[in-house]
């Protein structure tokens, strides 16, 4: 995410495109932190989050994030999930019922 903040402040017409993708075996709320940690970096690089665009990208095998340039005119790629939501196994916590004896 550094070299592509760094890339894109050097062009200054250009914008940011990032595709954000979940593991299969993670759910939605992977997709979530992904997208949220990236906020947080480019917060704390202060950098313009205003020439970026995030986008929630499906599922795919493996979490995955597309970073793109685009210039002048150009079409926004189009995300391409791997995996169907029917296949997603979502991130369960279980609570322990045991209690800790002090």
């Amino acid at each position: 995410m550094d070299n592509f903040a760094i890339t894109l402040s050097g062009y200054p017409a250009a914008k940011g495109y990032i595709i954000v993708y979940a593991a299969r075996n993670g759910g939605t709320k992977d997709m979530e932190r992904a997208i949220q940690s990236i906020k947080n970096i480019y917060k704390f690089m202060k950098r313009d989050m205003s020439r970026i665009t995030i986008v929630r990208g499906g599922f795919r095998e493996y979490n995955t994030v597309d970073s793109w340039l685009l210039f002048e005119n150009a079409e926004p790629p189009t995300p391409t999930p791997t995996v169907d939501k029917k296949f997603v196994i979502p991130n369960i916590v279980k609570k322990s019922g045991a209690r800790r004896k002090r």
